[in-house]
């Protein structure tokens, strides 16, 4: 399914919006993906850091930024991102990427023949994200850091296909800037080190959530979700939420939008 002169125009439109953008890196990579959702008609998308060290080992990640997500699908997503099977449903996508170190674009089916993301327990949770149809889009930028893209639409949508495919890899591996973001101060291998369920509150406290807010969230006692804080904090070598954010974020802030 190639693309049409339309399609070409559209891209191109893009591209020079996106580089006419006033705002900072960060407010340009939100503009892009807000613009490259319109243009394949997805209803979210997350941009990761993710750090592994062979093809076959868990992802260790954060979502530093996204767009689409109500909060309380924000953290269903969280979850069902970290749950064990997480990584057979996409084993093929972080394969190829590890194996080729060359940008990797792959929809669902492609990802996950076998439909992982349907079964059991992590099916059910990919239920309660309320988002069925994705595409993952990525590459390492250097040893320690892999750059992850996803899309994604509501249930119920259509998938992606390949016309759609081909629009995000053009735009996305031909786009290098987008990648320039990578972990600061080698946080990667740090975040390798918390627990699933400690790398979930990371994200969570990296969104600005309050612990009462992320206790509520997570159906757990606040008690524990500081427990799993001062972990957090001590593995990232901080002793506030404040400092915590700026280390990660670089005092720029977030700009995910719902």
């Amino acid at each position: 399914m190639s693309l049409t002169k339309a399609h070409a125009r559209a891209i191109i439109r893009l591209l020079a919006d996106v580089a006419a953008h006033p705002g900072t890196h960060r407010e340009k990579k939100c503009h892009l993906m807000e613009q490259l959702c319109s243009l394949i008609h997805a209803d979210a998308w997350v941009w990761s850091l993710g750090t592994r060290s062979e093809a076959d080992v868990p992802q260790a990640y954060a979502g530093l930024m996204h767009g689409g997500f109500e909060d309380e699908q924000w953290v269903r997503f969280l979850e069902a991102v970290e749950h064990p099977d997480s990584i057979k449903a996409a084993a093929r996508f972080y394969e190829r990427a590890f194996v080729s170190r060359e940008h990797v674009t792959m929809d669902q089916h492609e990802m996950d023949p076998d439909m992982w993301a349907q079964r059991g327990e992590l099916g059910q949770r990919w239920q309660a994200v309320g988002f069925g149809p994705s595409m993952l889009s990525g590459v390492y930028v250097d040893e320690a850091s892999m750059s992850v893209t996803g899309l994604y639409r509501k249930t119920g949508r259509p998938d992606f296909n390949q016309r759609e495919k081909q629009i995000v890899h053009l735009i996305l591996s031909g786009v290098y800037w987008i990648h320039l973001l990578r972990w600061p101060e080698n946080l990667g291998a740090d975040v390798s080190r918390l627990s699933p369920r400690q790398r979930l509150v990371l994200n969570l406290l990296l969104e600005g959530c309050s612990r009462k807010h992320i206790a509520a969230d997570l159906g757990i006692t606040e008690g524990t979700v500081s427990n799993y804080a001062k972990e957090v904090y001590r593995i990232f070598e901080v002793n506030s939420h404040p400092e915590l954010m700026r280390k990660f974020l670089g005092g720029s802030g977030d700009c995910h939008a719902a």
